[in-house]
């Protein structure tokens, strides 16, 4: 449960990088456009 707190703590603080990081580990860059 700590864990899940601290990443929720984490995506509202870095919303852009958690996103990156979801995309990235999906693997689906294919449905998003490229981002630099």
């Amino acid at each position: 449960m700590g864990v899940m707190g601290r990443l929720k703590i984490f995506v509202v603080k870095e919303p852009v990088v958690a996103a990156s990081c979801l995309i990235a580990g999906f693997g689906t860059p294919s449905s998003l456009p490229p981002q630099p």
